[in-house]
Parts: structure tokens; sequence; C-alpha cells
């Protein structure tokens, strides 16, 4: 579980920090092994996401969508820039 990973980072170190998940995921996946759960509110780290599910207890909504769909993207613009 990853919580917001590059929250405050510069986006050089973000970028770096965000390929060196990516890799260890990649591996881990191979193996049958990987899954990376991360909460954010940033655009940067949820662009890496096989899906995104959107919560918003206040509002009493969810919603969920994989990558490749406009529903994905729809969710992905409701995140932070950055």
């Amino acid at each position: 579980m990853l919580d917001e990973p590059t929250e405050g980072l510069d986006r050089q170190t973000a970028a770096q920090v965000m390929h060196a998940i990516a890799q260890w995921h990649a591996k881990r996946a191979a193996s049958g092994q990987g899954a990376i759960v991360m909460a954010s509110h940033l655009q940067r780290e949820a662009r890496h996401a096989d899906r995104i599910v959107w919560i918003a207890p206040l509002q009493e909504s969810m919603a969920q969508a994989r990558k490749g769909t406009a529903e994905f993207e729809a969710l992905l613009q409701r995140l932070r820039p950055g």
C-alpha cells in the first residue's frame, strides 16, 4: 500500500520514484505476485494504474474504471494535475 508516494517531490524525483515502483511491480507481476494499491490525488501517479477506483465518502459516491477507457480518463481528470 502506497500513500501518495510522490507528494511534495519535484517532477524529476517523482518520475524516478514512479519508475522504480513500475520496475518493482513489473518484476513481481511477471511471477504472478504483483499488486500495488496506491492512494493518490495526483494525475502523475494515477496514470500508472491499471484501474482507478474513485471514492468520495462525503458525496456517498464511488466509481471505477480500467485503463484505456473513456471512464478512466474522466476519473483521471478529477485528480489534481501534477
